[in-house]
C-alpha cells in the first residue's frame, strides 16, 4: 500500500486544531501506515503533540518516508520486532494492517498486554 501523500511530501491536508480539553495519551502505536494508518499517524500528531507514537510497517519506503516526516517517535518493522513487543506499554493501539495480519497479531498483542 502506498502512504499517505502527506508523508512522501505531497500537499498537506487542512490543519485540525488540538482540543486542549482532549485527554492526552501517553503513548500511541499504530500497526500498519498505509493510507489509513498513515493519515491516522499525522492526525495523532497533530491532535496529540507530546504523546510518544510508535509506528510498525512492513515497507522499508513506507518505514523511511514515516521516519522521514517526523510524525512517530518508534518506527519499526513488525517481521523484525514482534509488534507485541513494540507496542508493549502503549496506552491506545490501532491495527491499520490488512485483516490478515490483524488477525495474525491481535491475539498475541492482547496476551503480551499490547494496548
Amino acid at each position: 500500500m502506498n502512504a499517505p501523500a502527506e508523508l512522501s511530501g505531497g500537499a498537506a491536508p487542512s490543519a485540525v486544531p488540538a482540543d486542549p480539553a482532549c485527554p492526552a495519551f501517553g503513548s500511541v502505536g499504530i500497526l500498519g501506515t498505509g493510507l489509513i494508518g498513515g493519515s491516522l499517524l499525522l492526525a495523532l500528531r497533530r491532535l496529540l503533540p507530546r504523546a510518544e507514537i510508535r509506528a510498525g510497517a512492513p515497507s522499508a519506503g513506507t518505514r523511511a518516508a514515516v521516519a522521514a516526516s517526523g510524525a512517530a517517535d518508534l518506527v519499526f518493522d513488525p517481521a523484525a520486532t514482534p509488534p507485541e513487543e513494540a507496542l508493549r506499554g502503549c496506552d491506545l493501539v490501532f491495527m491499520a494492517a490488512p485483516p490478515e495480519a490483524v488477525c495474525r497479531d491481535l491475539p498475541r498483542m492482547a496476551g503480551a498486554g499490547a494496548g
